[in-house]
């Protein structure tokens, strides 16, 4: 009896879903950052494109969301907040790009958290526009922090999970 209501409620979450058809190659989106400058994520991001390289059922496409420069701590508020605008804008516009032109099932963001999350947020409001999933990776642990702060990196990462 127990096995039964096991495998009913399995069946009650993947009928709901759109699932990837047997045979049928993945086309995976991925924002992350790659060295430099050589952190967790970008480490991460490079064992993950490696291990996708080698897999034939996954296609991916990858866009740096990285600072492109090896100096990330010593940077003034002008180079991590006012520069990155502009540099949104881009990555925005090579992640439109790469959903029209190559139909991509899923979207898998990367983030620090600090100012990241209004890029993010931005993502996170095409994704839903263009219907393409995505599953929001959070690599920082000073979320109740900025929580507690009322901070508006809070608020803006709340509203990119709230959407998913």
């Amino acid at each position: 009896m127990t096995r039964m209501k096991a495998d009913m409620g399995l069946k009650r979450t993947i009928s709901g879903r759109r699932t990837i058809e047997k045979g049928k190659i993945m086309k995976v989106l991925l924002l992350s950052p790659i060295p430099p400058p050589s952190g967790g994520i970008a480490r991460w991001s490079q064992t993950v494109i490696n291990d996708c390289n080698k897999d034939p059922s996954i296609q991916l496409y990858h866009v740096n969301i990285g600072s492109g420069t090896k100096d990330v701590v010593n940077r003034s508020f002008f180079q991590r907040f006012v520069v990155q605008l502009f540099r949104i804008i881009t990555i925005r516009a090579k992640v439109k790009h790469i959903i029209k032109e190559h139909h991509v099932d899923i979207a898998h963001i990367t983030t620090s958290g600090d100012y990241g999350v209004v890029r993010d947020f931005i993502l996170s409001r095409l994704f839903v526009r263009l219907k393409v999933r995505y599953v929001y990776h959070l690599h920082f642990g000073h979320i109740n922090g900025l929580k507690k702060a009322n901070d508006i990196r809070y608020k803006m990462m709340a509203r990119v999970m709230e959407i998913i």
